[in-house]
């Protein structure tokens, strides 16, 4: 019995010095010790011995890690930067977090050239207008979802041979597609998700609580060396439409505006509350619906040199507010990249920027 208690210690021991951490060893050594306590024939003697291996066992778990092995996570753990810090203390607390560190960790290197894609989310027969976005550098990927049950399916295999993780999947608004969201979380992996005036308990059915971000007008946040700017929305919450979240992206001497989904009301707005000059300007609501003035009025004071429009072309849905936009946006000469006539890459490689045709 001693010699059987002895080496579960010893393989318990080996185990965690290999860095396993792997307690199987240490479960075997206390059931053994409580099924044979049950026994009349073990004795007070051999019960002792049984108690104290298996303190030592758990005294060698907790102190197995060399001061070595701890200088060296100290020091990977450097060469990332974490979204969300709180993470680890989940993980430190719960045993059933799934945790997956490459979701929340991405390479530093601000550096790098900064890709903005704007997706060719038109399908066949669609009668509604969707967008993806995806902003990229390096290993930080931000996804913009508001993408149709279709035009996921058409733009999932163009995606995934660019992006890798999510690390930020941005909600804009109320019409997001949940079972997108699902497949994004459960294919790609999320990790973090941004929302505003969104059904909370939606995203709840999809993402654990930790994974959530309520943002708001005001907040800023940075990552590669990307700064962006939560221009949308405003305290108090008014509607789900003009509450939609709008980011302004900012790298260097580069600057992109993405509108999403905001319509009159909200782009009213952003032209009361902001003044700037933008590289990129993504029109918002796709150009469709009213607020004619207030989207001319956004395309005049922002400036923009390149102007991306997303959706559905105008004469398939009887849309002529927005062939309307086009003309106007045609009438002020900035080149307008219209994503149903092929998807969109904008690089900016910290001197200039150029625009590219991805199908």
């Amino acid at each position: 019995t001693i010699s059987y208690l002895f080496g579960l210690t010893f393989k318990a021991f080996l185990g965690f010095l290999e860095g396993v951490g792997d307690t199987i060893y240490l479960k075997i050594l206390l059931k053994k010790c409580l099924c044979m306590s049950k026994q009349r024939s073990f004795c007070g003697v051999c019960y002792g011995l049984a108690l104290v291996f298996l303190l030592f066992s758990l005294v060698l778990s907790l102190g197995c890690i060399s001061p070595d092995q701890k200088e060296e996570t100290k020091i990977i753990s450097e060469n990332f930067t974490i979204i969300n810090e709180s993470k680890e203390l989940i993980n430190e607390s719960n045993e059933n977090y799934n945790y997956t560190p490459n979701y929340s960790y991405y390479q530093e290197n601000p550096e790098l050239p900064l890709h903005i894609y704007f997706f060719n989310t038109n399908t066949e027969n669609s009668q509604k207008s969707s967008r993806m976005v995806l902003v990229k550098k390096g290993d930080f990927d931000l996804l913009v979802d508001l993408s149709t049950s279709q035009a996921y399916e058409k733009v999932m295999p163009q995606l995934y041979s660019i992006a890798g993780d999510i690390e930020v999947l941005v909600i804009p608004s109320l019409s997001f597609d949940e079972e997108n969201a699902r497949r994004i979380n459960e294919e790609r992996g999320v990790g973090e998700v941004w929302y505003g005036n969104t059904d909370e308990q939606k995203l709840l059915s999809i993402f654990p609580a930790y994974k959530l971000r309520q943002v708001k007008a005001g907040d800023e946040f940075s990552y590669n060396g990307i700064h962006i700017k939560v221009l949308n929305p405003f305290l108090p919450f008014t509607n789900s439409i003009n509450d939609a979240i709008i980011l302004l992206v900012e790298d260097r001497n580069f600057s992109a505006l993405l509108m999403t989904d905001v319509m009159e009301g909200g782009i009213g707005r952003i032209n009361a509350e902001y003044k700037m000059d933008v590289d990129v300007l993504e029109l918002p609501h796709y150009g469709e619906g009213v607020g004619q003035s207030q989207m001319r009025l956004l395309i005049q004071s922002t400036t923009p040199e390149i102007v991306v429009l997303e959706g559905i072309k105008p004469e398939d849905i009887n849309q002529s507010n927005k062939a309307a936009v086009i003309n106007f946006v045609n009438t002020l000469g900035i080149p307008l990249y219209k994503t149903w006539n092929g998807g969109v890459v904008i690089t900016y490689d910290g001197y200039q920027y150029g625009v590219t045709r991805i199908g």
